[in-house]
């Protein structure tokens, strides 16, 4: 049972061996068992119905009592046998059709021999449709656990594929008798039944078991199921190897005989084959039970899933289970058999649906009830136009039957069936002149609310002209997209020409989004309705970025519809949510909501251009006003986000909090638009703005209030640093300066800071060093160039969308080392972080340049700055990256410094055990008190990196 526990990738590649060997056993057996379906071969005696006995010779009964003993066997010219030994089993099983067959036998007439040829004939009606129902059961269980091995990954569905092959394998094993008795060479067809009879099995009841207990839902596994699934194994095992030994005359038949005896009973009878399933049946039902009850409800597709499954089984096994009941009941009572084998194998033909939901349920991205699937199969039927065509059966019927009276004249056939002929006739002509009735009845019936859809969506085209305003017309909008699609959420984001935002409407609860972001320009450039799918590999939405994705998740969109104006741009965003029935947006759905945008984005513009000022009537974002550009922004005070000061005072359209003022302009130098506040530290806070000339994001540090000739010596710093080009150090777009703030605008890193990735838990060691090499590449251009850092830490190290690494805030310690700039800023350092100056930021009092904690002592004892300054930054922010805290760190910055000065840094392998000794040690030296023993150069430090 330990499968069901995250098998090894070992475990898992035998999980697919066993899956694709009984294919491959399997499946070439196949045509010449369909070949060969409708003949059976008959021997002179049936030595299968009778009854083994000690003295070798097998009893027949007949009403309870024995009628017949069989003393011996003689086949061809070969020597006389014991009818109950493994040989007479071996060779009676695959003779072909003409064999003579010899018996010696005793019955009321006394002592004599009796025999004839095997014959041929053909088979029944009823066994026909048992054989041809279990063989495309078999085929149908192999091709699917076929299928499954080769495209599964991952444990459960490789389990699945187990089971299905399994079973399908242990359905057709039948197919070895026909495919034997071709080979006319013994060995050769010994060898056959050896191949065959070697793989286990029962081993699909094993995979049953562990599926169920792991899919989609791990479940806690008591000891009793371990046993119960260990003996399942092993009786699979014994099972297949017992097989194999009674076809190895040399081994078996030097056993003692009462030994072979036993065996081939045991074989006989099965116990070992059909008792694992049943056991499996058993616990599988268990295990359904408990999945349905573990799974979360708030998760739809696990749920889904299990649901599938469950009724899947329910379905297909309870017509079966009920056929054998009834069955049994009537042995039991009356000696005979009550159904038919007719009836017995259409009773097992609901076994179909097991392959099919099972193999859906684990390979799907997304799962689906089973009544959209049944409605998904309707819709497809009339898409199809398949119910047209079923309309036509009657036709088809009365042409086969003028065919098969053809030589008869129609008075003749009207006398022998009139009842068939009239109901033929009638059929053909309903069908012929209501087909396309019929189709749109059955339309009608299973998918109502689809033609409401057409009739809503096509009103709604019309009706988009007699509204009033824009509020008007976005809720009269969703309104009916509601009522025609039944959807679960549904919302048209708005463009608001002064924010340049994407707003929904009032009463709505999802957050407004950038109309420059990416998925506001994909809708822009499509041409249809974008399907949103996340967990396609190919959909293009897994490229926007993290903001953006949140706010697909909280809208929990399926589809988006753009709304463009009449230049092109962008307009508004319909977002869709699900439907409320599971089933798909289809090609008409899309094409009657590219006309509903079609014919409503001009009326919106309308409204929109007549609604704005002057100085905004634009929906391309040109330049603002001059007031818009100087005075405060609106922040709100729960989520950040910034807003026009023209709104200062409303509330905010994201959490309907009141927005008060900020202390950034909206639109800084006429090209940078304040979006969000993502940061605070003690000498500024960072935002996120909208590059308005490029179109991207970037990130806004605003510092303290400065003189001019403080802000001119920033724009010089920033100058020398906007020179430092390097994939791993943030690049300075520019220096900007507001009302005596000094702004400084700088690539915005999407994946955020090292401090943020560390905060929950420490990085992996590969990540460390990696992040390490990064910073040092760095490092080594800028210290080529001339310029120290200063501030390395966690919160000055961010990360690309694409995972690349980068160092933050150059220039600034350098700049802060001027006496009278840390003056100026100490004095207007009011509105900052008191506690951040304090312990995260540079420490200005005690006129020491850095953060407390990541200063090297010579940096506390005021020396001369140096590269190793920044050296030992670095080594500590990875000692902190791979720990998860920083060593020295203290509630004051001068017990920081006493700590830096007189402690020793802990091994790191007391935290993380799984750190190389080689890491620690470098970690250890690189933070040690002795500075000549210490990495000097960015560049000693990253080869030491490497040579890890």
């Amino acid at each position: 049972m330990t499968a069901a526990s995250g098998p090894g990738t070992r475990r898992l590649a035998l999980f697919r061996f066993y899956a694709i060997a009984c294919a491959i056993v399997t499946l070439p057996l196949a045509p010449v068992f369909f070949a060969t379906l409708g003949r059976v071969r008959h021997h002179p005696i049936d030595l299968n119905a009778g009854i083994r006995r000690a003295d070798g010779s097998v009893a027949l009964r007949e009403h309870g009592r024995v009628a017949l003993v069989v003393d011996a066997v003689r086949i061809g010219n070969q020597p006389w046998l014991r009818p109950a030994s493994a040989a007479v089993g071996r060779q009676l099983r695959n003779l072909p059709a003409g064999t003579t067959i010899l018996y010696r036998i005793r019955d009321v007439h006394g002592a004599r021999t009796v025999g004839g040829p095997i014959v041929e004939r053909a088979r029944s009606g009823e066994e026909l449709a048992s054989r041809l129902v279990m063989g495309l059961l078999a085929l149908a269980f192999v091709f699917a656990g076929f299928s499954l091995a080769l495209a599964a990954r991952s444990g459960p569905p490789l389990l699945g594929a187990g089971f299905l092959s399994g079973a399908g394998f242990a359905i057709g094993f039948f197919f070895l008798e026909p495919n034997a008795v071709l080979i006319s060479s013994w060995p050769w067809r010994n060898a056959l039944v050896v191949a065959v009879s070697a793989v286990p099995r029962g081993l699909g009841a094993w995979f049953l078991v562990c599926l169920l207990a792991s899919f989609p839902a791990r479940l806690p596994i008591g000891i009793a199921t371990r046993l119960i699934t260990g003996a399942i194994g092993l009786a699979t095992l014994v099972h297949a190897a017992l097989l194999v030994l009674a076809q190895l005359p040399i081994v078996f038949e030097s056993l003692p005989w009462r030994l072979q005896l036993g065996t081939m009973n045991l074989l006989e009878s099965n116990v070992l084959q059909n008792v694992p399933y049943l056991a499996a049946a058993g616990l599988g039902v268990t295990s359904l039970v408990r999945q349905m009850r573990r799974v979360d409800r708030g998760d739809k597709d696990a749920t889904r899933r299990t649901q599938l499954v469950t009724i899947a089984f329910a379905i297909g096994c309870s017509p079966a289970l009920v056929a054998i009941v009834v069955q049994a009941a009537a042995l039991l009572t009356t000696g005979h058999q009550i159904l038919s084998s007719v009836a017995m194998a259409v009773s097992l033909l609901p076994l179909l649906l097991v392959p099919a939901a099972l193999t859906y349920a684990l390979l799907s991205r997304r799962a689906d009830s089973l009544g959209v699937l049944v409605r998904r199969a309707l819709l497809f039927a009339i898409a199809g136009n398949t119910i047209r065509g079923l309309t036509l059966l009657p036709c088809v019927v009365l042409l086969a039957l003028l065919y098969q009276h053809r030589h008869e004249s129609l008075r003749d056939l009207l006398t022998t069936s009139p009842f068939g002929s009239l109901l033929a006739v009638l059929g053909a002509v309903l069908g012929l002149r209501y087909s396309d009735r019929i189709h749109e009845a059955v339309e009608r019936i299973f998918f109502r609310e689809r033609q409401d859809a057409r009739r809503i969506l096509r009103e709604l085209a019309d009706m988009t002209r007699h509204a009033s305003d824009a509020p008007e017309l976005v809720a009269m909008i969703t309104a009916e997209m509601d009522k025609a699609l039944h959807l679960e959420s549904v919302a048209l984001f708005l463009r608001n020409p002064k924010t340049q935002m994407l707003v929904p409407p009032p009463r709505k609860s999802f957050p407004a989004i950038d109309v420059h972001s990416t998925i506001a320009t994909m809708a822009a450039r499509a041409d249809d309705p974008m399907t949103v799918d996340l967990s396609d590999p190919r959909s293009p939405f897994l490229k926007v970025s993290e903001v953006e994705r949140q706010w697909l998740d909280e809208g929990d969109f399926r589809l988006l519809v753009p709304f463009l104006a009449t230049n092109g741009s962008l307009l508004a965003l319909l977002g869709l949510g699900e439907k409320l029935n599971e089933l798909p947006f289809d090609k008409e759905d899309r094409l009657l909501l590219s006309a509903v945008a079609a014919s409503s984005s001009l009326a919106l513009e309308n409204y929109i251009l007549r609604s704005s000022p002057p100085s905004t009537r634009t929906l391309a974002g040109g330049e603002p006003d001059a007031d818009e550009a100087g005075e405060n922004a609106s922040i709100c005070p729960s989520c950040s986000r910034l807003y026009s000061s023209t709104q200062t005072g409303a509330r905010c359209p994201v959490d309907d909090s009141e927005l008060g003022a900020a202390n950034v302009p909206y639109i800084l130098a006429g090209k940078f638009r304040f979006e969000i506040r993502i940061g605070t530290g003690g000498m500024g806070v960072v935002y996120r703005a909208r590059d308005l000339t490029l179109g991207r994001s970037v990130a806004i540090k605003t510092l303290p209030k400065l003189s001019a000739s403080a802000a001119a010596r920033l724009q010089r710093e920033a100058r020398a640093v906007a020179n430092l080009i390097h994939p791993n150090i943030a690049t300075v777009f520019a220096a900007e300066n507001w009302r005596s703030s000094p702004m400084l605008v700088f690539e915005y890193l999407d994946n955020g800071t090292l401090a943020r990735r560390i905060r929950n838990s420490p990085l992996p060691v590969d990540e460390v060093i990696a992040c390490g090499l990064a910073i040092c590449l760095g490092l080594e251009e800028a210290h080529r160039q001339g310029i120290l850092h200063r501030d390395i830490k966690p919160s000055n190290v961010g990360f690309t969308a694409n995972g690349a690494t980068k160092i933050l805030d150059f220039g600034l310690a350098r700049f802060l080392e001027d006496t009278v700039v840390r003056q100026e800023i100490e004095h207007h350092v009011t509105g900052f972080d008191q506690a951040a100056i304090a312990a995260t930021t540079a420490t200005l009092s005690t006129g020491i340049v850095g953060t407390p904690a990541y200063l090297s002592p010579e940096a506390i004892m005021d020396g001369k700055p140096d590269p190793d300054f920044d050296i030992w930054s670095v080594t500590l922010t990875l000692y902190e990256a791979l720990v998860g805290r920083n060593p020295f760190f203290d509630v004051s910055p001068e017990r920081t410094f006493n700590r830096i000065l007189s402690h020793q840094v802990p091994d790191p392998r007391k935290a993380r055990p799984e750190c190389p000794d080689s890491l620690a040690a470098l970690l250890q030296v690189a933070l040690g008190k002795a500075r000549e023993a210490r990495p000097r150069t960015a560049r000693d430090l990253r080869e030491q990196l490497q040579a890890l």
